[in-house]
């Protein structure tokens, strides 16, 4: 039995790529200060099709980069406060993590470009601090104004009947449809009569 519990540890080799979650993400990555070392990030979706694609290329990779580049990855269905945090629109979004700053990945998603990124081709996009970690204000003030902007977007584009408009509408009709009952039903309509 011990032999195979050894051959099987052989073969089942751990990961080296960093889960990181909202619980670990500054701990690890330090990324305000940069003194967490380079971070190679991919902020993904478990149902994504070109996220479980990029899956094995990541793994690789995390091992090629070992000591000189930490390569993690952030389940942002799982924590959509670093989703927010780092403008995280679509999946996966690869983001590069140096001293401090935050630089945004655009290439070809193979080990060669990624390792040619981060040795170096990352200076070439440009980068920006790093965000702070939003206060709870900040993000519940997001999760409600967040909703308006992309319904007001919608709105100037043309698009009247998007979900992010119906979403926005809906509040509004409901209020309009109280206050047009109020005003047709009399006062005391509805109220049984009374025999004297």
């Amino acid at each position: 039995k011990l032999l195979l519990l050894a051959v099987v540890a052989f073969c089942v080799k751990a990961s080296d790529v960093v889960t990181l979650t909202g619980d670990n993400f500054e701990e690890q990555t330090k990324a305000l200060t940069g003194d967490g070392g380079d971070w190679l990030v991919e902020f993904y979706a478990p149902w994504c099709g070109h996220c479980k694609k990029l899956q094995p290329i990541w793994e690789e990779l995390a091992t090629e980069l070992k000591g000189e580049v930490n390569v993690g990855k952030v389940d942002v269905t799982e924590n959509r406060p670093l989703g927010s945090r780092f403008d995280i629109k679509g999946f996966p979004t690869i983001k590069f993590f140096h001293e401090g700053e935050v630089f945004p990945y655009k290439g070809a998603r193979s080990k060669a470009a990624f390792t040619s990124y981060v040795k170096g081709g990352y200076a070439d996009v440009g980068g920006e601090k790093a965000p702070e970690q939003p206060a709870a204000v900040d993000m519940v003030l997001k999760g409600v104004t967040d909703p308006f902007k992309k319904a007001m977007k919608d709105v100037q584009n043309g698009k009247f009947l998007t979900p992010n408009t119906i979403v926005i509408a809906l509040p509004a009709l409901a209020v309009f449809l109280i206050v047009i009952v109020m005003a047709v039903i009399p006062d005391g309509g509805l109220a049984p009569e009374t025999k004297k």
